[in-house]
């Protein structure tokens, strides 16, 4: 019982290691991450959006408060 206790916790214990280790594999292989466009930056922080295309042809209607009627205003 000992032994295979024995031999159950050094399977265990290899397998996380080399779990371990592929995953920092992985991490390090990983690419960096391609440098940004510093023009693309500039107009992303200095140009206004765009407009979508339709809404220069329709403007959104103004939206009026809605009136209260006097009946209700003289009950309450």
């Amino acid at each position: 019982m000992r032994k295979s206790a024995l031999l159950l916790a050094v399977i265990l214990a290899a397998c996380f290691t080399l779990t371990g280790a592929e995953a920092a594999k992985k991490k390090a292989a990983k690419p960096a991450a391609k440098p940004a466009d510093a023009a693309y930056e500039w107009n992303l922080k200095n140009m206004p959006p765009m407009a979508a295309p339709g809404a220069a042809a329709a403007p959104a209607a103004e939206k009026k408060p809605a009136k209260k009627s006097k009946a209700k205003a003289k009950k309450a």
